[in-house]
């Protein structure tokens, strides 16, 4: 178990950055529109705004770490564009989550994309 003053109960309010990297563009020279992209991942860390990570069933197991959260906000993003956006995620082959909790600190999950 981690010690020190990170375990202390705190909040943050963070800055998210999704990186798409895809295999070709489409007619109109996207990958995926960016306004579907930005409610699709609205639809994902709506449910996180203003709560406590720690007090979360995705977190009972799990440190709320940069880390932790990018990877979970990833797999939820990955099925949410499986089911809602499945024509552009097929051109799609990567994707990364970067997290930021101040101007210093951030860390990133990526993975390709499995269709």
């Amino acid at each position: 178990m981690v010690e020190g003053d990170e375990t202390q109960l705190h909040s943050h309010d963070y800055q998210l950055t999704i990186k798409i990297e895809g295999k070709e563009l489409d007619e109109n020279g996207f990958l995926i529109d960016i306004v579907k992209l930005e409610q699709l991942t609205r639809s994902v860390i709506r449910k996180y705004e203003g709560k406590v990570l720690n007090e979360l069933e995705i977190f009972e197991r799990k440190n709320p770490t940069l880390e932790n959260f990018s990877k979970i906000l990833y797999d939820e993003l990955i099925s949410k564009m499986k089911a809602q956006a499945e024509k552009e995620i097929e051109r799609i082959y990567s994707i990364e989550i970067q997290l930021w909790e101040s101007e210093e600190a951030n860390a990133s999950y990526r993975s390709e994309v499995d269709v």
